[in-house]
């Protein structure tokens, strides 16, 4: 999840289902969801198919993953998934009234960011996924791996002891979106991917309300977010007919935009 300028909204993640889809056939049907909030992502994968265990340690959300799992069978913990297993605190994301938000809760507090109020704080069972597949909870070869954490993923690669995915996504931020969490930042991400030997990415770029998808950038501007999907060698060759076609039209949108937009406008965009 990202935030608009005037304050927190869920951006539209269509452009990572399309690409997503386009890749399911190449893969196992299994999935781990790791910051899996309402289940939104999770229900899309379990429509298709695939057989998922959610994490998710709001108690607001577990209602809704319950009912998910009557009706797709996935499984779902309340732990919060770092680097190692501990005890620690999400910080928890609240309005001007100190009412909580259904999302940015975090394990990593951001510090005087005018959008995002850490203003409360839950406590937390923090899991790695190497302890959760010792101990039998996730399978070691997964079909996808989708991470979600508001600013903890490179913690969350960093634990995967011998869990590996076909395909995994991560969110990143670049800095002038938030007041913190570097960690978040693509260049740590994609090194941390690539030492687990993932060769090809995905990065679904967003400024302001313009988005490009790259194949392998190592190169990213102020202001930025969307995710980043690694995938195994296998599955880029089987599906990069199919995720080339959604490129084409991810650049054609942009053009088009580009052809309607005031000259201004048309410049910055051009400076990206």
């Amino acid at each position: 999840m990202s935030l608009s300028s005037a304050g927190p909204s869920v951006l539209s993640q269509d452009t990572e289902i399309k690409l997503l889809a386009a890749m399911l056939p190449y893969v196992r049907p299994t999935f781990v969801d790791v910051g899996a909030e309402r289940g939104a992502f999770a229900r899309f994968l379990a429509g298709h198919g695939l057989r998922g265990t959610l994490f998710e340690p709001l108690p607001q959300h577990q209602a809704s993953l319950e009912a998910m799992g009557r009706e797709h069978g996935t499984r779902h913990f309340s732990f919060a998934i770092d680097e190692k297993d501990g005890k620690s605190q999400l910080h928890i994301a609240c309005d001007e009234k100190g009412q909580p938000l259904n999302f940015f809760h975090s394990l990593q507090k951001l510090e005087n960011d005018p959008r995002v109020h850490h203003t409360q704080t839950w406590p937390v069972v923090c899991r790695s996924l190497a302890s959760l597949q010792a101990e039998g909870l996730v399978d070691s070869e997964l079909g996808v791996l989708k991470i979600d954490t508001e600013g903890n993923d490179l913690r969350v690669l960093r634990g995967l002891g011998p869990v590996r995915a076909e395909v995994m996504m991560c969110e990143f931020f670049t800095p002038g979106i938030y007041n913190g969490w570097p960690e978040a930042e693509p260049l740590g991400l994609i090194e941390e991917a690539r030492r687990q030997g993932f060769a090809y990415w995905l990065a679904v770029k967003r400024r302001q309300s313009a988005e490009i998808i790259s194949l392998n950038p190592l190169a990213f501007g102020q202001q930025e977010w969307g995710n980043l999907l690694f995938l195994r060698d296998a599955v880029f060759h089987s599906a990069w007919a199919a995720l080339s076609a959604i490129v084409a039209a991810a650049e054609e949108k942009l053009f088009s935009q580009l052809e309607t937009a005031p000259v201004g406008r048309r410049r910055n965009w051009w400076r990206w």
